[in-house]
């Protein structure tokens, strides 16, 4: 039996798995918040069950430059700001959805924080 899914029917089937499996320990705050910590450590870390999960990388949002995004810093061949997925996330979601899942989590990511992204990772940094 062949089944079709829309388009629409399955960014929401991933965006409730997101928000079901990947929604962060400690909730998601408001942007200002972000911000400000952005400001003090130009990283964000992302929890679920209290193991990183994800991380952003906001990139000379600080007063200082971000030395990871230097030539010879762990981060100097990606973009940012830069949402880096941990692998061991990243094998769950491609087991469960393929490559489709990725710009919808950038997408869900955004939408919860507020914050944009440039480029998106799997690679463990």
């Amino acid at each position: 039996m062949k089944v079709v899914i829309t388009e629409n029917r399955l960014e929401k089937v991933v965006t409730d798995y997101l928000d079901d499996m990947f929604y962060p320990d400690y909730g998601w705050e408001d942007e200002e918040y972000y911000r400000g910590e952005l400001k003090i450590n130009n990283e964000l870390n992302f929890y679920i069950d209290d193991i990183d999960s994800y991380i952003y990388y906001g990139c000379n949002s600080g007063e200082k430059n971000d030395k990871n995004f230097e030539p010879s810093g762990k981060l100097e061949y990606y973009k940012c700001p830069l949402l880096s997925i941990y692998p061991y996330m990243a094998q769950r979601l491609d087991s469960a959805f393929g490559d489709i899942w990725k710009p919808i989590f950038k997408k869900w990511f955004e939408d919860n924080t507020g914050l944009e992204v440039t480029q998106f990772t799997t690679d463990y940094i």
